[in-house]
């Protein structure tokens, strides 16, 4: 008897303990960050699924170089209930709830037109459209914007906001504004017929930037902003107004992060007279909190005052998270700087005009050396990698990914440098300044509300703003004093 059930007892055995064995290293793996697991991978494998997705982003000769133990065992989790800006701050009040100045566009009392500012900068505003009627057609460029009115299709419609006054308003607002133009004309233009399409709810108009990287970033923040400050869902329906006449870059990371978002020029039926229960007109880059705090001189000292270190709460840590997400990329800190660099990305501008008809010199800031450059963090950091790359020649979401693996984001001060915001906590920021730029505290400032380690190293005799060679030496002895460990 005890033969005849011996071979089929070991056999039992023996795939229980085998079940046991793969449920635990189904364990240990999927316990593993999804940046760990996504390096084990084939090489040859130029995608990345997290999570049963598959990546929008494709790995690169550039980005393969990081090595996979990056950040492999001093990962810590970022805190459970995210802090934010001090209750009745500064930082609190114009970073936060910056638009609390309450400016009633109509006298009667009624809400068809609230536009709403802040007192510690005159030039920025939103405004809150309540039944208001478009031709898409006629919004393809702003420039070129008209139709847009109050409806007026029932009798009380048609006595609400008869009359209005902006004189408050034109003091909270910037000259040049599209705010400023799309608010007084929905005010002061006669209806031109009745709703032929009805959408309900919250809607947005926002200005999309074409090209311009850092503008791009801030007006997506803000619109980001104005979408969470309404709390209404990412699906919204959102409207993009075009900025210029150019191509506009990275359409598909917009889709990422607003899935309800539409550009004016695809709309349906654009000839119709479509009609919205309330719609947003979301501030520009120029008007952002972000922008003015770099902009403004009498707003700077107290700017540099909020430090986002610590702050996951803030809306600029939100929208960085949410970037992260947009592109698979899973956040993460360390508990103390690397006392060796692991990974330097040094960003290398291309030559580009950044007006039409600029002669050839003009806003270019290239660097003469980077070749010199390169070598020399080499020699230094022997066990470092270093990365030099051209961001224009990357997707979106591997510039935020080299950004958000990088120990050091490096390069010559440029709209490149906005990819700052995605590094990781202990990271830093150095900045290769040419003199021409000292009075633009961008990426300075930027920085500092993210919470990020920022180095300035000043080019001395860069007052052309065209080319500019950096002293190697320098640049590394500074480095080294953030990195004092040798290997």
């Amino acid at each position: 008897m005890a033969r005849r059930y011996k071979r089929p007892v070991i056999a039992v055995v023996c795939l229980t303990l085998s079940l046991c064995f793969l449920l635990c290293l189904f364990k240990v793996e999927s316990g593993r960050p999804p940046h760990e697991r996504a390096h084990d991978s084939d090489s040859s494998n130029h995608w990345v699924t997290v999570s049963g997705q598959q990546s929008v982003y494709a790995e690169t000769s550039a980005i393969t170089e990081s090595r996979t133990s990056q950040y492999s065992r001093d990962d810590v989790k970022l805190d459970a209930e995210p802090k934010n800006w001090p209750n009745g701050s500064f930082c609190e009040d114009f970073l936060e709830n910056t638009f609390n100045y309450k400016m009633p566009i109509c006298t009667d009392g009624s809400d068809r037109i609230i536009c709403y500012g802040t007192l510690h900068d005159p030039s920025m505003s939103t405004c809150n459209l309540q039944g208001v009627a478009l031709v898409p057609k006629s919004a393809f460029y702003l420039d070129e914007f008209e139709s847009i009115w109050l409806k007026r299709e029932t009798s009380e419609e048609a006595q609400q906001c008869s009359s209005l006054n902006y004189t408050d308003f034109d003091k909270h607002i910037d000259r040049g504004d599209y705010l400023e133009r799309i608010s007084k004309k929905a005010g002061s233009t006669p209806p031109k017929g009745k709703c032929e399409v009805t959408i309900p709810g919250t809607s947005f108009v926002y200005i999309g930037f074409a090209s311009h990287i850092f503008f791009k970033f801030v007006v997506w923040y803000n619109l980001f902003k104005s979408m969470k400050e309404n709390n209404v869902p990412e699906t919204a329906y959102v409207i993009r107004l075009s900025k210029g006449k150019t191509p506009f870059t990275f359409p598909e990371m917009e889709q990422q992060l607003f899935p309800g978002l539409i550009p004016v020029e695809e709309i349906d039926n654009p000839t119709s007279i479509h009609c919205f229960e309330k719609l947003v007109l979301v501030p520009w880059t120029y008007t952002s909190a972000l922008f003015q705090c770099k902009n403004k001189g009498y707003l700077r000292e107290s700017c540099y005052k909020c430090n986002g270190s610590g702050l996951e709460g803030t809306a600029v840590a939100q929208f960085r998270k949410k970037v992260l997400s947009a592109c698979f990329l899973t956040d993460f800190s360390l508990a103390s700087a690397p006392q060796v660099p692991r990974k330097i990305v040094v960003v290398l501008r291309k030559p580009y005009h950044r007006f039409i008809g600029d002669y050839p010199q003009r806003f270019t800031r290239i660097l003469t050396n980077p070749d010199e450059l390169i070598e020399g963090l080499k020699r230094e950091f022997p066990t470092t990698n270093v990365t030099a790359v051209q961001m224009e020649g990357l997707s979106l979401c591997e510039q935020i990914k080299l950004a958000h693996e990088a120990d050091v984001l490096m390069g010559v001060h440029g709209a490149g440098l906005v990819h700052l915001w995605w590094m990781h906590h202990q990271a830093l920021m150095f900045e290769l300044l040419p003199q021409a730029q000292v009075t633009n505290p961008t990426f300075r400032m930027l920085s500092t509300l993210c919470g990020r380690r920022y180095h300035e190293h000043l080019i001395p005799d860069s007052y052309s703003d065209a080319t500019v060679t950096v002293d190697v030496a320098k640049v590394v002895e500074e480095l080294r004093d953030f990195y004092p460990q040798t290997v």
